[in-house]
């Protein structure tokens, strides 16, 4: 069935001969002067030039940002938006990459990293000591103070520097490298020369290994045989997805109704079945369990039935969610792009971490230097047996300190290395500046996505008939022709869905909002800081004694920073999809999004249950069948004979498709959020007019009306023909002609 509605909001009921007396025409300018005057596109020069002031710092007020009047399309006439906090974000990157040079200046060797340091700040293995490269410790007592080594033998009776550790005759200690070609101590050895009853221990640790060893040889085995079966599970996933958006198309209904419907039967038996067996547990002795067990019973069945009384009221809320969630999937498949966004989003991080760990490594790398006297202190001598035969005192047992054995090798001091005060601030910097980027790529991928959506929402339906069509008369509602769903209109006119509709929302969102997700970002961004340092405090505090109330209030403020961080977290995508649809600022757009949120609580409630329960079902039920399709795939076929078990492979599947189906998810939540958010600012601006809107949505809110019975077109074409290629009754007719002859007065 095909729908027209006129888009002129005043219609004359004058007949076509009748003439306008002066003082009506006078009205009719009166009220084009009044209309006009509400559009700030058209209040002169000075408003143009405060909304675009107030579009540029976010400071928007109601002369600089009108956000009411009709919608025939996303706002195409827009300013940069929030300028000053995109400055401020360019600054810190800027800030950032400044600490970054001011810390090569310093002589930063990043190989301090994978290289031990001598005791006079020389790398071991580079420069003087390259024929040393292994590290030691001359008095395990002292990490900080190390000597370079030519190989991990020297550190046994070999090196005068070091002190005695097991034995009052010989100096030093067994040692085996590490991976930095560090020597460490090989306490195995020295527990021998005193114990050997730690022998079983350490055959019973190194057996272990050696199982673990075996064991991720042969999980790296099972992995490569089965990488077919693992790059499958990828297109698996991909075409399960595509499935379950097809099937929440088509019978999302009566998947939904009957989820709630099987929910609410489980509740009631299981409540029924608790009540039932109360007596018999009673009867075998449990009274206090017979006692919660009846309680807890009585209670779910209670709550059972006041949940049918609510889906039930709120029946309407929850179909219309359901027909948004329909919406969201048709327009997800309309602009298949979307789904390649969050993973471009997922690689822009990662690119970002490896580029901030490297800045962030060498802004750690700056030490202040300190020289410092070596410690006078002898060998303990309770470690050494001989020891014992003299009281276990350290000269009498001839135990030397690190000051007199690095005095004999001609050494007095050495220099103490601490990290830099100035740059330990600048890390902390870094870190939010860390945060920061990542919320801001997300919430970019978040905009980027509500952008094309909104297009998508407020473009006109293709009609096939239509071989004109003129954007600024009639707009059709209709979504179905013979039955059939029909799809947007595509072309580069008012109203129309442009080609690449993801390509033009990323060149509006990189154009105009890098201000406005640079608020959003840094608001998100200061609440993580105060969690982290937080958490930073509490970890410090772990090794105090701490009562149970500190314990409760730190528990508190956590769940009071995380309710309050969704809180902001919802309001900035508020913000982002209004910014998407009408180009506003970000103060602007929250005020706007939140009064909308107020004024709909019911319906964004059952949007948000029923697009969380779609969610997790489709989560749980793809990833499910993707890994038993892969177990079936490898058990009944050659692979079964090869593998050693299937269990690492399929673990790794699910880990795969759980992330394909998280990256599907986020754009079809994305969708959910947008199209409502489009449906309330057709419902709220376009009432009664060219409301945008599919008509399933329409006659479920009573916003549209039957289209009138079809006629024969007659042999002289209509004014109704001529302006939506529609035909209309004679009433409309009539109606029409007012309406041109009126808009030809307000024209001279």
């Amino acid at each position: 069935m095909k729908c027209c509605v006129s888009g002129e909001k005043e219609k004359s009921e004058k007949g076509e001969g009748e003439q306008y007396g002066e003082a009506e025409i006078e009205q009719i300018k009166e009220k084009a002067e009044k209309e006009k005057a509400k559009r700030p596109e058209e209040r002169g020069p000075c408003c143009n030039l405060f909304r675009c002031l107030g579009r540029w710092t976010g400071l928007g007020c109601c002369c600089t940002e009108d956000l009411e009047g009709p919608m025939m399309s996303i706002e195409e006439n827009r300013n940069c938006t929030d300028l000053p906090c995109c400055f401020m974000l360019l600054a810190v990157l800027t800030l950032q990459l400044s600490i970054t040079g001011e810390a090569t200046k310093n002589n930063v060797d990043l190989e301090w990293l994978i290289r031990p340091k001598n005791f006079r700040g020389q790398l071991c293995g580079k420069g003087d000591m390259i024929a040393k490269p292994y590290g030691g410790w001359p008095d395990v007592r002292e990490p900080e103070i190390i000597v370079c080594l030519s190989n991990c033998t020297k550190t046994w009776n070999s090196d005068e520097r070091f002190i005695e550790v097991i034995d009052n005759e010989k100096k030093g200690y067994n040692s085996v490298p590490n991976f930095r070609k560090m020597c460490d101590p090989d306490w195995d050895m020295a527990a021998k020369a005193q114990r050997k009853a730690i022998a079983e221990t350490v055959s019973s640790i190194n057996s272990q290994i050696n199982s673990g060893t075996e064991s991720f040889k042969a999980i790296y085995r099972d992995i490569i045989l089965a990488k077919t079966v693992l790059l499958s599970s990828i297109g698996i996933c991909a075409a399960l997805c595509y499935i379950y958006g097809k099937l929440i198309q088509s019978c999302g209904k009566a998947i939904i109704w009957t989820a709630l419907c099987m929910a609410i039967i489980v509740v009631f038996i299981i409540g029924h079945m608790m009540v039932q067996k109360a007596p018999a547990l009673k009867a075998s002795g449990y009274e206090n369990t017979a006692y919660y067990a009846e309680i807890l019973g009585y209670v779910l069945m209670v709550g059972d039935l006041l949940f049918v009384c609510t889906i039930c009221a709120l029946r309407k809320q929850i179909n219309l969610a359901i027909l948004v969630l329909k919406e969201s999937f048709h327009a997800l498949y309309d602009m298949c792009f979307l789904f390649f966004l969050p993973l471009i989003g997922f690689v822009a991080s990662v690119g970002w971490f490896v580029a901030w760990i490297v800045c962030f490594i060498y802004t750690i790398s700056v030490f202040d230097k300190k020289e410092q006297p070596f410690p006078s202190t002898p060998s303990e001598a309770a470690f050494i047996p001989a020891c014992y035969e003299h009281q276990w005192d350290p000269q009498a047992c001839g135990l030397h300190s690190l000051a007199e054995t690095m005095e004999d090798a001609g050494q007095t001091s050495w220099i103490q290395e601490t990290r830099s005060e100035l740059y330990k601030r600048m890390a902390g910097v870094e870190c939010f500046v860390l945060l920061w980027i990542f919320q801001y790529i997300f919430y970019l991928i978040f905009m980027i996505i509500a952008g094309a959506y909104a297009e998508w929402y407020f473009s006109a339906w293709q009609d096939d008939d239509d071989e004109e069509y003129e954007s600024n008369r009639c707009f059709r509602t209709c979504c179905f022709k013979d039955g059939e769903r029909l799809s947007k209109k595509r072309g580069s006119k008012n109203g129309e869905l442009s080609r690449w509709p993801v390509l033009s929302s990323v060149i509006r969102v990189v154009r105009y909002h890098l201000g406005s997700i640079a608020v959003g970002a840094c608001l998100i961004a200061v609440i993580q800081s105060i969690q982290v340092v937080l958490m930073y405090i509490e970890n410090q505090c772990n090794g105090q004694d701490q009562n149970h109330l500190q314990k409760i209030i730190m528990k508190i403020v956590h769940c009071i920073l995380e309710t309050f961080k969704w809180i902001v977290d919802r309001c900035n995508r508020t913000a982002f999809i209004v910014s998407s649809i009408h180009g506003s600022s970000f103060c602007a757009s929250s005020i706007y999004g939140i009064t909308l949120m107020m004024k709909n609580p019911l319906r964004f409630s059952m949007i948000f249950v029923v697009g969380f329960l779609i969610e997790k079902v489709g989560q749980f039920s793809i990833v499910c069948v993707t890994v038993i399709i892969s177990m079936q795939w490898m058990q009944y076929s050659e692979l079964d004979d090869e593998l050693s078990s299937i269990v690492m492979p399929a673990t790794l599947v699910g880990i795969i498709s759980y992330f394909i189906v998280s990256l599907y998810m986020m754009v079809f939540q994305v969708g959910i959020d947008t199209i409502f958010f489009c449906f309330l600012v057709d419902e709220k601006c376009n009432e009664g007019e060219q409301i945008r809107a599919s008509r399933e949505l329409l006659e479920l809110v009573d916003m549209t009306q039957i289209a009138p019975k079809k006629v024969e077109p007659k042999e002289e074409e209509s004014w109704g023909s001529l302006l939506c290629g529609c035909a209309k009754d004679e009433d409309d007719l009539e109606k029409e002609k007012g309406a041109l002859n009126e808009r030809d007065l307000i024209a001279v």
